[in-house]
């Protein structure tokens, strides 16, 4: 099957949607912080510059390198899966275990030496997007792992997702109050904690901020099928959520691992032969 390859760096994509985003900020008079102070800018400046030009393509590079040696055989070995099953395999190792890093780096004190920068400014801003330690990034699993797949032949998915995911990051952080209307609109926030935070406090609680972290695990659990049962919907709208987040993880986890397998079934008999015919 023929790999759909690219050769346009992931930085370059980021770089574009981050530099739109600092026009934009610029235009409407919101980049330049009343807070901020030369330190501040020299810590985003250098951050954001090492980032874009010094890890990101060097953890693409190095994870292909490293994929090549290793296992030559699996380049482009997913190629031929579903588009929607590659962009599922960004979402579960490039943003699920970001989140979880994130996370981590909240809990342990060598990793928040690494992640306090980015906390530490007085304002929001696309400025502060990067403004994190470059080991921070060099150690995150999620950029690894994106390359990986790159690798294995999901580089036209990737790219797709890529775009999508910055542009979530980028209005996240944004100086532009473009969000401030859909914060009102309730059905909007998370699903499983608004609907069972007060019929189930003990498992979903009340604070968004703790009850959050427990609908995002227990969704997490439910839709790899997992269920743990420690955080259980007792409500019957909790319980309909529950429903279709099974039904979606175990058609999800069927479709990955049964393209995932036929096509390293497909590269192995394509070796064989090609050893049996040399």
């Amino acid at each position: 099957m023929e790999t759909i390859t690219t050769s346009l760096n992931p930085a370059v994509i980021v770089a574009g949607i981050f530099f739109s985003s600092i026009l934009l900020e610029l235009i409407l008079g919101r980049f330049f912080q009343p807070a901020g102070q030369r330190r501040d800018a020299l810590i985003e400046i250098i951050g954001s510059t090492l980032l874009l030009g010094v890890t990101v393509p060097f953890i693409t590079f190095a994870s292909g390198a490293i994929m090549g040696t290793l296992a030559p055989e699996w380049k482009g070995a997913l190629s031929g899966i579903p588009w929607l099953a590659g962009f599922a395999l960004f979402l579960l190792f490039d943003d699920m275990t970001q989140y979880w890093w994130h996370r981590l780096a909240h809990k342990v004190p060598f990793l928040y030496d690494l992640h306090r920068a980015h906390h530490s400014a007085r304002y929001m801003s696309i400025r502060i997007v990067y403004r994190n330690n470059s080991f921070y990034y060099l150690l995150m699993p999620g950029i690894w792992f994106s390359g990986i797949l790159i690798y294995l032949g999901l580089a036209h998915v990737y790219f797709v997702y890529l775009i999508l995911k910055m542009c979530v990051i980028y209005g996240a952080h944004s100086s532009v109050p473009w969000d401030a209307k859909l914060y009102q609109i309730k059905w909007l926030k998370p699903v499983m904690w608004v609907v069972e935070r007060s019929t189930t406090s003990s498992k979903f609680p009340p604070s968004y901020m703790d009850g959050i972290d427990s609908g995002v695990w227990w969704a997490v659990v439910t839709a790899t099928t997992v269920g743990y049962g420690d955080v259980v919907p007792r409500t019957p709208a909790g319980r309909v959520v529950g429903l279709i987040f099974l039904i979606i993880g175990v058609a999800l986890y069927s479709v990955l691992s049964g393209e995932m397998a036929a096509e390293f079934v497909r590269i192995t008999s394509e070796t064989k032969v090609i050893n049996t015919l040399s």
